[in-house]
């Protein structure tokens, strides 16, 4: 019901946490109340923030969702006060403390909150016995209370807040029923339990901003966005842009995982950010490819925000997540623990959705194959690899019953050749077998290796031999031979699982060879529910605005996102990030590409509306036909022959198309271990060397790597990454150009 106004009696319009009446020379603002709005007043604002739009939430459905995020965020917020602390009282994080953040915080789940918040608790400093921490209340609320109230996702959605949470993500939009029953299930539990966060009114949440002054996040902010001021003395001068925790004379500096800063969005048509004129609370969200971190930002304005330059360098320096994860794969591999794939997988599994009937059906087929080869097939970004990513996860652990050899084939990046396919397989069976494979020079030989170490293998462990084997297509595009591996090694207990493509010569290859195919059509597009599914994990706060569209269990966004990607994950994850730049809104299916290719062609004709895209689209063609990942250094010596190279500006629009160019471009370590760029998925590869958008810049890239192949002597002083790359893909490049002409190819002076 409608509040009136106390000056006019005419209603008011609800905006966020108020009623307000515009028509008075200073409009009429009223507090919407409820139950727990004095224990919001005196919280961190963060956690005020979300716990109030749940207390105000009417809706069942949505009101379930609240729920869970303000558990998630006051996950988070405890984790980042933990984590902050011990740096603070250690200097450094311990070993199992840096093992979980690795695997855990480029991209975090609210599963992946809680185990790091676990981990973070029981590395904080112990004294007499007890557990050191700069909110002294925290570490006994954290293990008595807060996390078997979280408990996991094996739990019952009815008693547990993370089971819950994944029951309804999966679920679809449920009906208000069934809703009503869970919320009642939780509710009392869940008002108890936030009643005992009332310890954190003995801390005060401050901010300095970059004009230096000092705001008290303690509960909501006014109804135009501000906060009071801080009049509290300090002990200590902030930093700019900056949230600290205060209890007395002590503070905790929670930066950069937590910050307050203007919102800033990432707009496309500009590559750069846009300032919204506000600044607000900001947390965490993930760390984006582009270069800067993804935050949660408390406003009514905006639900994401970014991070630029300085939270992203001071990022890096506290997390060394790949110095870490360098470390521990020497570490697990002088152990002879292969991590080769780990980071890819952990990439291509971080929401996986829709696929449990298709997993289960791979899975019975393992079970009831003793050997042979089954195939996976499918359209380009329909969602093979994350599928095989996770036969890997599942199948990895259980080294009672199979030796797992996974390998996933990428154009363009390292280890595409069946010689390297067949090292890392002989490497992972010396594990088993307990001695030292040293692989043989030539192909024939290391075939032979292989098949003789299959047979010891399987006879001495009595396991069964599980390759898991990705992009199929793309190796028998360059190494037709390696076909020949699966089909030499057959013999009981040796099976091999294999995805790529629904290629016509390939897929004739497997049929006259008896391979059986798991799914005859071709592994399934990804159905409502599932695409669904796969919008809610990936848009935060932004979900509200989808739940509006719903009209019972009908939501027509969603019904045309399914229509146009035909199905298809990457399609999917385009519409994500359109909708998290602000291109797109659940509100304009009409604007929807009709399809993979057209969503394409969009990015690219984006690319031509200013110089960063200009710099962008040849670098994008570049990278189209690079053989493997390419370095910075490279890049920019291909580019120096750009109009715009000649620019006072060329390293800021280098510098920019490279950080902020799109999703489609990714970093993959080089064959010489450095770190290179190549394109994000081989379907998009394919675009770039077939669309007549790009045609120019296409032909411009080609020319350019045969121009430095020509030129490949003076490279070893001038680039020496680049000189090393055309010491080894000269013959490629030269005959992919001779492929497409006439000409004899000509051979370089090898000396």
């Amino acid at each position: 019901m409608a509040h009136r106004c106390p000056k006019c009696g005419k209603e008011m319009a609800r905006h966020g946490n108020f009623w307000i009446c515009g028509e008075h020379t200073e409009p009429v603002f009223i507090p919407i109340e409820h139950p727990f709005s004095d224990l919001c007043a005196v919280l961190p604002t963060p956690i005020a923030f979300v716990l109030d739009e749940f207390f105000r939430e009417s809706n069942p459905f949505v009101a379930l969702w609240r729920m869970v995020d303000a558990a998630e965020i006051i996950t988070r917020f405890f984790t980042i006060t933990v984590l902050s602390d011990i740096l603070r009282q250690k200097g450094e994080f311990p070993q199992p403390v840096k093992i979980a953040l690795t695997e855990k915080l480029e991209r975090p789940t609210f599963g992946a909150w809680k185990d790091l918040l676990v981990v973070a608790i029981d590395n904080l400093p112990k004294e007499k016995g007890q557990t050191r921490c700069f909110a002294f209340e925290l570490p006994s609320f954290v293990r008595d209370k807060w996390l078997p109230a979280l408990g996991s996702g094996e739990d019952k959605p009815e008693e547990k807040l993370i089971a819950l949470r994944n029951f309804i993500a999966h679920a679809g939009r449920l009906p208000d029923e069934k809703a009503q029953e869970l919320l009642s299930a939780h509710r009392q539990r869940f008002e108890s339990l936030v009643k005992e966060l009332s310890f954190l009114a003995n801390y005060d949440l401050i901010a300095c901003t970059k004009e230096g002054q000092i705001f008290w996040l303690k509960g909501l902010p006014s109804a135009d966005g501000t906060f009071p001021n801080y009049e509290h003395p300090l002990s200590f001068v902030p930093e700019l842009e900056r949230v600290y925790l205060v209890h007395g004379d002590e503070w905790l500096d929670l930066f950069p995982l937590h910050t307050f800063t203007d919102i800033l969005q990432w707009r496309e048509e500009l590559y750069d950010f846009e300032r919204l004129e506000e600044v607000a609370p900001q947390i965490y969200f993930r760390l984006s490819e582009r270069g800067y971190l993804e935050c949660i930002s408390f406003s009514t304005k905006a639900v994401f925000s970014h991070l630029g330059k300085d939270a992203y360098q001071r990022f890096r320096e506290i997390f060394r997540l790949e110095e870490w994860r360098a470390q521990r794969k020497l570490e697990a591999e002088a152990q002879g623990i292969q991590k080769l794939w780990d980071e890819l997988v952990n990439e291509l599994t971080e929401v996986f959705v829709g696929r449990e009937e298709h997993v289960r059906q791979v899975k019975e087929a393992i079970k009831r194959t003793s050997k042979g080869f089954l195939w996976i097939s499918g359209k380009p970004g329909v969602g093979k690899s994350a599928l095989m990513a996770k036969l890997m996860k599942d199948y990895i652990g259980q080294t009672q019953h199979y030796i797992v050899i996974p390998y996933f084939f990428r154009f363009g990046q390292a280890g595409l050749s069946v010689m390297d396919f067949l090292a890392t397989a002989l490497k992972r069976l010396q594990v088993e077998l307990k001695r030292t494979i040293e692989p043989a020079p030539n192909l024939p030989d290391r075939q032979q290796q292989l098949v003789e170490a299959l047979e010891e293998a399987v006879s001495k462990t009595g396991k069964k031999v599980l390759f898991l084997v990705d992009g199929l297509d793309e190796i028998y595009r360059q190494e037709r031979e390696f076909l020949n591996v699966p089909f030499m090694t057959v013999r009981e207990s040796v099976l091999w699982v294999c995805a790529g493509r629904s290629e016509g010569d390939l897929e004739e290859a497997l049929k006259s060879r008896g391979a059986e195919w798991i799914f005859p059509e071709g592994l399934p597009p990804l159905d409502e529910q599932a695409v669904r599914a796969m919008l809610v994990e990936h848009l935060g706060r932004l979900k509200y605005a989808l739940f509006e569209r719903d009209e019972g269990q009908r939501n027509r966004f969603v019904e045309a996102v399914t229509r146009k990607s035909e199905g298809l994950p990457l399609y999917v994850r385009m519409v994500i990030e359109d909708l998290k730049a602000g291109q797109l809104t659940v509100w304009e299916e009409e604007k929807l590409p009709e399809g993979l290719v057209a969503y394409y062609e969009r990015l690219l004709e984006r690319m031509r509306v200013s110089d960063v895209g200009t710099v962008l689209t040849p670098l994008f063609c570049l990278l189209a036909w690079a053989k493997e990942p390419v370095t910075e250094g490279t890049m920019k010596f291909l580019l120096q022959t750009h109009h715009l190279a000649r620019s006072p500006r060329w390293s800021e629009l280098f510098r920019r198309a490279l950080e902020h160019g799109h999703l489609m471009l990714q970093q993959r370590p080089t064959p010489d271990g450095e770190v290179g760029w190549t394109i994000y998925h081989d379907s998009f590869r394919q675009h770039l060397l077939e669309s007549k958008t790009v045609s120019d810049n296409r032909e411009w890239a080609q020319e350019r790597w045969l121009e430095v192949c020509r030129d490949w002597k003076a490279l070893a002083s001038q680039e020496p990454s680049l000189h090393r790359y055309i010491l080894r893909h000269y013959a490629d490049h030269l005959h992919e150009r001779w492929q497409m002409t006439d000409a004899q190819p000509q051979i370089p002076d090898a000396q």
